[in-house]
């Protein structure tokens, strides 16, 4: 009988040229995954560093906010109370801002009417009815300063813009002392 040697694995088997080709690809191949794995885990813990950056700033905002106002800390745990609370603030404050524009503002008609105020002219009485959407004083002094005054007050657009008009509803001269001075009763009805 004949021995036959076949080397089966003789094609199989590499030449060293192939394994060192072989070898550097893989090397090359781990490299830009080790590569791909650093930046993957780089971006990984540049997201978990800005989610703790972002919740360390809203715990600052709820402690600034809570230790600012009466708010406490169950108030950011139920938003949806939260919300139904802050809604009803803003029906209080939108009712407020419509009180406050239908009030009376009495301290502009009172700039124009005694901001200019001769120093020899005196104011007796003053009082002022919202309800009656008016303003009743009384002046003292001389009757040229009185006149004067009535003629400031025509020629002062801003007051005719705030009230209708200026009547004088009383007026008597009296002597004081040595000089006559007239007490004059004036209304003012608001627009």
């Amino acid at each position: 009988m004949v021995d036959y040697r076949i080397n089966l694995a003789k094609t199989v088997t590499s030449t060293p040229e192939q394994r060192r080709k072989f070898y550097n690809g893989m090397i090359l191949y781990l490299s830009v995954c080790a590569a791909g794995m650093v930046y993957v885990a780089y971006l990984a813990s540049a997201n978990v560093m800005d989610a703790y950056r972002t919740d360390r700033q809203r715990r600052a905002m709820i402690k600034t906010a809570s230790s600012a106002s009466s708010f406490s800390k169950a108030f950011y745990k139920n938003p949806d109370k939260a919300y139904h609370e802050l809604q009803l603030y803003a029906a209080d404050l939108s009712l407020l801002k419509t009180v406050f524009t239908e009030r009376t503002h009495f301290l502009p008609i009172f700039n124009q009417l005694f901001s200019k105020f001769p120093k020899n002219l005196m104011l007796e009485s003053l009082s002022a009815s919202s309800a009656k959407n008016k303003i009743t004083f009384g002046l003292v002094g001389p009757g040229k300063l009185v006149r004067e005054q009535q003629v400031m007050w025509k020629k002062n657009m801003e007051l005719n813009g705030l009230v209708r008009s200026i009547k004088q509803v009383t007026g008597e001269q009296r002597i004081v002392g040595n000089q006559s001075v007239y007490f004059v009763k004036f209304e003012c009805v608001l627009r």
